[in-house]
């Protein structure tokens, strides 16, 4: 019996050692596996529909239901390396992110206003290279920001918990803020890459536009990714700021909406105008607070950062 007990607390002792391992790798590795679920969970959803939309003359409307579904891959992937790589207590960090609403009414007024006056940046130069933006129709504002705020469910509750959850603070511990925007900046991009067939990114499909559309893309992703870095190691990692970041990004239709008569031709170009003054935001970041930390206060919001979260 005494030896018999032996053996089967060895087994038990192997058994945790084994566990231990695979953690540890888990660990060790967890932004490559977090990109391979954050992929995984969205594509084998996405590339389904994008076929069955491809060899259909009429799909059904309930595909997009689906699409829908998909981004959520992104933020379900950050959920689950938080939980094998942290347990509870990754958790628990997570949700005083999500909780964490007291970062100064400033933060606020950036993360809606910013993206808007840059796309009215856009506006300014199509008008200033001779193009007419058409009837001006402001009295649609209030309805188009209570529809813009509909969206939430579609992109960034869906994503924001995966790659500012999680990504940015992983990258952040090992590279600096530049290079950490850049890195994910280039995958978030090629995560959509199925839409670029679907539809529902910013510059249309490829059908549409080309192949235009991917390099449009990926400037106007990676500029929104400096922007999230700079806020996000500014308040602490509130991802409240990244979720109304990710609405605003979403939610060109709001300044389109008030120019009624804008094509879809005009607006594709706006849109490419407005990567100008997108850039120039950019480059005045890294300019005034650095490449290193893009903050005020010479520090990157990064794992593990429970110190930063008091």
């Amino acid at each position: 019996k005494y030896e018999s007990s032996e053996v089967l607390e060895s087994k038990d002792v192997e058994k945790l050692h084994k566990k231990n391992e695979k953690k540890s790798f888990l660990k060790k590795h967890s932004l490559v596996f977090y990109f391979v679920f954050a992929y995984g969970l969205s594509w084998i959803i996405w590339i389904p529909v994008a076929l069955i939309t491809s060899l259909t003359a009429e799909p059904p409307e309930w595909l997009m239901l689906l699409v829908a579904l998909g981004i959520y891959g992104a933020s379900g992937a950050g959920f689950i390396m938080i939980y094998i790589t942290e347990g509870k207590q990754g958790l628990k960090k997570l949700w005083l992110r999500i909780k964490g609403w007291r970062v100064g009414l400033k933060w606020y007024m950036g993360a809606i206003f910013a993206v808007p006056l840059v796309i009215l940046g856009g506006v300014a130069l199509y008008t200033l290279t001779g193009n007419s933006i058409g009837s001006f129709a402001p009295a649609q504002l209030p309805l188009l920001v209570l529809l813009a705020f509909q969206n939430i469910l579609f992109g960034p509750l869906g994503e924001e918990f995966g790659w500012r959850g999680f990504a940015l603070p992983k990258l952040q511990s090992r590279f600096s803020a530049f290079w950490s925007s850049v890195i994910l900046g280039i995958m978030h991009t090629f995560w959509h890459l199925p839409l670029f067939f679907l539809g529902g990114v910013t510059f249309g499909t490829i059908e549409e536009n080309g192949l235009i559309t991917i390099p449009l893309f990926l400037s106007w992703v990676m500029i929104g990714t400096f922007v999230y870095t700079f806020a996000l190691n500014n308040t602490k990692g509130s991802l409240i700021i990244a979720v109304l970041i990710h609405l605003m990004v979403n939610s060109d239709a709001i300044v389109f909406g008030v120019f009624p008569t804008l094509s879809e031709s005009a607006q594709f170009q706006i849109m490419a105008l407005a990567q100008i003054p997108g850039w120039i935001v950019v480059l005045l970041l890294i300019l005034v607070f650095g490449p290193t930390n893009l903050s005020r206060k010479n520090k990157r919001f990064g794992y593990n950062m429970e110190s930063q979260l008091e």
